[in-house]
């Protein structure tokens, strides 16, 4: 869930993420996370414009301009839910001292960014049917990955028909080395105790900026408006999780509607 193995983020925050787990059912939406936002487009009743590529916004006068596909539009309030460094480089100078690159709360600039690398395999039979999330507890670690799961059990209409879904993690950026296909199969089959040469290669993604190092001291949301008409929102300026993504737009919604809301 932390996307390390350096022991290096706020135990605070860690002990969050147990209390929310414990709380709560983690699940998979049935549609996948493209659920998530279409719930959020179908209440709309203005039109909403996707697949268009953000090229700057700035203040001009008394409003926002966006230029977006070689067009230019006005606004008088924007929300850029991005990540920190598109957020940076969309809006330069709308940073409001964010963490510095080490990830410190304070100083300014986009915070440290953790990756990882997730392939998918099919396979005729899951090598478990727990629908839990496998991890390799021993010390050392005897392979790449830091976590695997079944995710057919959980959601059977993520696999490819007549087969079951296998995913598997590992930490990926600078200084680490890229795991081959053989090479995560070999410590999945490890986890599992499962035989895994006859899985077959779906999709592999490599995600360099999956999340925000969470440092301590565990630092307080960050106010979602940065500068006048302009609102950011992220897991970045929360807590380094889905939740915190969810939360600070909630947070970046409520400073629209309410300008007193801060």
């Amino acid at each position: 869930m932390l996307l390390e193995d350096d022991g290096s983020t706020s135990n605070d925050f860690a002990r969050l993420l147990l209390r929310t787990f414990a709380l709560g059912v983690p699940g998979l939406p049935r549609l996948g996370m493209q659920a998530l936002p279409r719930q959020l487009a179908a209440s709309l009743a203005a039109p909403v414009r996707t697949r268009t590529t953000m090229e700057s916004i700035r203040r001009e006068g008394g409003s926002m301009l966006v230029r977006a596909a070689g067009a230019e539009l006005r606004a008088e309030q924007v929300v850029l839910a991005t990540d920190p460094v598109s957020a940076r480089s969309l809006a330069p100078g709308n940073d409001d001292g964010g963490p510095a690159a080490d990830g410190s709360p304070a100083g300014g600039g986009v915070p440290a960014l953790k990756g990882v690398l997730t392939h998918w395999f099919a396979a005729d039979e899951p090598p478990t049917r727990l629908n839990l999330l496998c991890v390799d507890a021993r010390d050392p670690r005897r392979g790449p990955l830091v976590n695997t799961a079944v995710v057919s059990n959980a959601a059977p209409g993520y696999a490819p028909a007549g087969r079951h879904l296998v995913q598997t993690s590992a930490l990926f950026g600078p200084g680490r080395p890229v795991p081959g296909d053989d090479e995560v199969r070999r410590h999945a089959a490890e986890i599992y105790g499962s035989d895994a040469s006859g899985w077959e290669l779906v999709a592999r993604h490599e995600v360099p900026h999956a999340l925000p190092v969470q440092p301590p001291p565990l630092a307080s949301p960050r106010p979602a408006e940065a500068s006048p008409g302009l609102f950011l929102c992220g897991d970045y300026r929360a807590t380094a999780s889905i939740q915190g993504a969810l939360d600070s737009g909630h947070h970046a919604a409520q400073a629209v509607l309410r300008p007193d809301f801060g």
